[in-house]
């Protein structure tokens, strides 16, 4: 019995000791599954229109990357791990540009990338500083195209404008799929989980009052699970 107790404590200590190493380190394995994240049941990917503004957070790539594949409810604390949209290095960047006037050039945006270049050779196709400057300036045009025309979903830019929307693909496996997605919390709040990061960032800047996002997961905790 002794040993039981033994085994508990120390069981209890160990996880107490990871849990506030994770802390540092996003999430920790314990087993099979990360710490914050517990799979459930399997929920139907929904396309539905948001305010954009209704995106506050964003879950954290680590811990996005441990929910994979989406589709499912989860509990545990993973949506404790939340951080704020905006403090993004590349959303930072867009607002510098659009509202302070900032030349790509001189954001976080293209130093981070050119240090990308740098490492890899290469980055979502550009290989210089040059082409990394002509792949920032297609979210001016982007901008624009919010600005006048408001948010479309990808299947209306699919009708609308076959060739320019497959060649703007760079998130999902298909055109349909790579819309902004998102997760609802247990406070039934929605926060960011990929794709149309610029997207959903501009539609914020402009002030547009709906976007189409893929809602790919759930809290067991919310109301709408």
């Amino acid at each position: 019995m002794i040993r039981v107790k033994n085994k508990v404590i120390c069981h209890y200590f160990k996880t107490l000791l990871e849990y506030t190493i994770s802390e540092k380190r996003r999430f920790k394995y314990l087993g099979p599954t990360p710490y914050y994240v517990s799979r459930r049941d399997k929920i139907n990917k929904e396309l539905v229109t948001i305010d954009p503004n209704s995106v506050q957070k964003h879950v954290p790539g680590r811990i996005r990357k441990a929910m994979q594949p989406f589709g499912y409810a989860y509990d545990g604390r993973w949506d404790k791990t939340c951080r704020d949209f905006s403090d993004r290095y590349k959303v930072r960047s867009i607002k510098a540009h659009f509202e302070d006037g900032v030349p790509w050039k001189e954001t976080e945006y293209f130093k981070n990338r050119s240090n990308k270049i740098e490492e890899n050779g290469s980055w979502r196709g550009c290989q210089t500083s040059q082409e990394l400057v002509k792949y920032l300036r297609t979210l001016d045009e982007l901008y624009e195209q919010l600005a006048t025309e408001g948010y479309m979903s990808q299947k209306e830019l699919l009708n609308e404008r076959p060739e320019e929307t497959k060649a703007r693909q760079n998130d999902g496996d298909s055109v349909i799929e790579n819309e902004i997605r998102v997760a609802i919390n247990r406070n039934d709040q929605y926060v960011w989980m990929g794709y149309g990061q610029h997207r959903l960032a501009i539609s914020q800047l402009l002030g547009l009052n709906k976007v189409c996002v893929w809602v790919i997961a759930i809290h067991t905790k919310s109301s709408y699970y």
